[in-house]
């Protein structure tokens, strides 16, 4: 599998914008992307460890209130999550592809509140020496929701719940691993139409 086509699928859509909106198909109602690039001061192994145990997420990802995997294989697994954003909640199937260690997708099925969800993590690791502590981070999410009143108020927290939960990934890195390698860089982020 080629991962960085895979992950260019995703992320080159269009040029970059600072808008979180784009309009998408009236079928699936409006698109909400976040694309973020960063260097991190973590290898590519262990930002892969974090974000692929799934079934640790109850206890770290902010709104995730259960997360349990059905059926796992070495390349895939199946997970039931509920997220709660009061006083909305949301239970759902996501189906997790592991390209150990540089990629994770996920995409979600069974979704009453959302008609779209998916979400990739890439791993770049930047030094070819061994143990190194650095890797680039590519994360992007894209969904929409089916109501168009829960799209409204989403608008008005968008950036705000999608920069704490990659903050809690990194909060948990630390939390395993020590410190980053480097200062904590800020992020590039990439909004797409």
């Amino acid at each position: 599998m080629n991962v960085s086509k895979l992950s260019l699928r995703i992320i080159r859509r269009a040029p970059c914008s600072r808008s979180f909106w784009s309009s998408g198909d009236s079928k699936q109602g409006l698109v909400q992307i976040y694309s973020e690039q960063r260097l991190l001061g973590y290898s590519a192994e262990q930002m892969f460890s974090v974000v692929s145990e799934v079934e640790r997420y109850h206890s770290f990802v902010p709104w995730c209130k259960k997360s349990l995997i059905k059926t796992r294989t070495s390349e895939q697994l199946e997970a039931e999550l509920v997220v709660g954003f009061p006083p909305l909640g949301e239970a759902y199937t996501s189906t997790v592809t592991l390209v150990e260690p540089y990629l994770v997708t996920a995409i979600c099925k069974d979704l009453k509140m959302f008609s779209h969800l998916k979400t990739v993590w890439k791993f770049k690791p930047v030094d070819e020496k061994k143990n190194a502590q650095k890797c680039q981070l590519d994360f992007a999410v894209s969904f929409a929701f089916r109501n168009s009143s829960h799209a409204y108020f989403s608008r008005m927290f968008f950036d705000e719940v999608v920069k704490k939960n990659v903050g809690a990934f990194l909060t948990q890195a630390e939390l395993r691993y020590g410190r980053e390698s480097i200062p904590r860089q800020r992020p590039v982020v990439y909004a797409l139409k």
